[in-house]
């Protein structure tokens, strides 16, 4: 569902694990993903908007795989939904 009444708030969530040739590289940017929140606020699938090369995709995937929000409502009921994210990634920031 895309726009529910009450949107999902990101409760916990895991930095991605900045991959070794990325770092080799100096590789930075953004990676935009559209995930799927399901009514219980896992997340459970998406797709890539926006990807960055050296691993740094599939870093950003495996992160957000982990995070968990409070379940999007419509109507007073949890509902599943679309949500984009942007994990940010600075070689410099993960040593």
């Amino acid at each position: 569902m895309r726009g529910p009444d009450t949107p999902p708030r990101l409760l916990t969530s895991v930095e991605p694990v900045y991959p070794e040739d990325a770092r080799r590289h100096r590789v930075s940017g953004i990676v935009i993903l559209e995930i799927v929140i399901e009514a219980d606020g896992r997340v459970s699938a998406g797709r890539v908007l926006k990807p960055l090369p050296f691993g740094l995709t599939q870093a950003a995937i495996d992160a957000v795989g982990k995070w968990r929000y409070s379940p999007p409502m419509h109507q007073g009921r949890p509902v599943r939904a679309l949500q984009p994210v942007t994990v940010n990634f600075k070689p410099e920031a993960s040593k």
